[in-house]
Parts: structure tokens; sequence; C-alpha cells
């Protein structure tokens, strides 16, 4: 399958899967919703895997990498902030959201160990 054609194919697909979505959530159908994000994401993976040309060289891969570094790390630490912040602030008796400040703490502590796991394995892995 060309690039092209791939392009075109993942609109087509992401349009019809927001369309699905909205559907599922009007109607209140989880299954639908679930069903139509899951057929959605099966046939772009499927097609990707079809695809014969390439479309990435190193700079592409590189920004890609930077990227994803900057996104994962304003990610946890916004996490931790706003949940160290809902947790000192019902501690104090302003907010009632103690508990969901303390399950953002633990959702950044977990990212930030998966990354420090990960950055071990492939340094490892790939003699870094």
């Amino acid at each position: 399958m060309k690039l092209e054609t791939y392009k075109q194919m993942v609109r087509a697909v992401t349009a019809a899967m927001g369309g699905i979505v909205a559907v599922g959530i009007v109607l209140n159908n989880i299954p639908l919703l679930l069903a139509g994000l899951t057929i959605g994401m099966l046939s772009i993976y499927l097609a990707k895997r079809k695809v014969t040309e390439q479309d990435k060289d190193e700079r592409t891969i590189m920004i890609n990498q930077k990227s994803s570094q900057v996104t994962l790390s304003i990610t946890v630490v916004s996490l931790t902030v706003v949940g160290l912040s809902l947790f000192l602030l019902s501690r104090q008796g302003y907010l009632g959201y103690e508990e969901l400040g303390f399950q953002l703490e633990i959702i950044g502590l977990l990212v930030m160990g998966l990354k420090a796991f990960f950055d071990w394995y492939y340094r490892d892995r790939l003699g870094g």
C-alpha cells in the first residue's frame, strides 16, 4: 500500500471512530464505543503493516523522540503538582479532593518509575 493511500485510510477511519464514539456517548452505549475504538485501532494497525514506503528519516525520528520526552516530562510534572496541590489543600480544609490528589500522585510516581525502568532497560540493551 502506498503512503498516501494509508494516510487517506487513517483519516477516514478516524472520522468514523469519532462518529461511533459520539453515537456511543449519546446513546450511553459503552460496548458500542469500545467496539468502535477497537475495530478502528485494529484496522489502522493492520493497514500500517502493509505500507511499503518509508516516510521517516533520522531528523524526523529525533524530533519525535525529543517531543515525546518533553510531553512526558510536562505531563508527569503537571500530574504531581496538581495532585500535591489537591492533597495539601484538602488537608487544610479548602477542598474535598484528598483521594483524587493522592491518586494523581500515585499515577505520577508510576509513570516516573516506568520511564526510569525503560530508560535503564534500553540503555542496557542498546549499549548506551
